[in-house]
């Protein structure tokens, strides 16, 4: 199995990858080698609140390691991919703070364009898991093939439950359509608290755990620089200089 190296993402969380397309993705193949029922739909779905800040931009820089490790399976899969967001105060209060970046679709440069719209960092943002969950399970465009493969990987932190605890109905409507809920947990500092209910996402989802970190991106700090100072400094410095070949 090809190791891919994906950075700022933790080893541990590219294998979890890695072994979801080798365990969930189990087609079968005709005597000539071709796919039957190999429509492969993965929704990633992702955390966009201040405690993620980079998140997008390891959506965005590892977004074509994911299609091309894909592609790799055998038999190729018919790839689709779609992005939910939540936690942005942008995606707005009635809608939870949820919404859809891209549906799913197999037109892989309109995903990459769609996800540089998105501002990589905020400073804070209000967080329902069970509402992005259920966003993922109920407004995508998943296939009627009830042979294809349906994923949803949910990445982020911070606690998990609200008031009616509504991510396990989510999840319960999810294997009720035959969606597999992965969960990520981006490593924070209220770990000891959180996880667990990161956990119970998965389990109750019929996938698997994982957790990685973000390596965070500094945003580019432009300093003033041409001004009258650095000329005068400069032409100071170019009268001590002797030019010669």
């Amino acid at each position: 199995m090809p190791f891919l190296n994906f950075a700022g993402m933790s080893k541990r969380c590219i294998l979890f990858i890695l072994i979801i397309f080798c365990t969930n993705t189990g087609f079968s193949e005709t005597g000539n080698g071709e796919a039957v029922n190999n429509e492969l739909q993965i929704v990633f779905c992702l955390d966009l609140s201040g405690s993620t800040n980079g998140l997008i931009n390891e959506m965005r820089d590892n977004l074509w390691h994911i299609i091309n490790q894909a592609n790799l399976l055998s038999p190729k899969p018919l790839l689709k991919i779609g992005v939910v967001g939540f936690s942005r105060p942008s995606f707005k209060k009635e809608n939870s703070y949820v919404k859809i970046l891209c549906d799913l679709t197999n037109d892989f440069d309109y995903l990459s364009a769609e996800l540089s719209k998105i501002r990589p960092t905020i400073e804070k943002g209000d967080q329902f898991v069970g509402a992005a969950i259920r966003k993922c399970v109920m407004d995508i465009s998943w296939s009627e093939n009830v042979n294809a493969r349906r994923i949803i990987y949910i990445v982020g932190n911070g606690m998990v439950a609200d008031a009616a605890n509504e991510y396990v109905d989510a999840c319960a409507q999810a294997v009720k359509r035959n969606i597999i809920v992965n969960s990520i947990y981006v490593v924070g500092n209220n770990k000891a608290r959180e996880f667990a209910g990161w956990h119970r996402i998965a389990t109750m989802g019929m996938g698997l755990n994982s957790e990685c970190s973000i390596g965070f991106r500094e945003d580019v700090i432009k300093e003033e620089l041409m001004n009258n100072d650095f000329f005068e400094a400069a032409r100071d410095y170019n009268l001590t200089c002797f030019y010669f070949n």
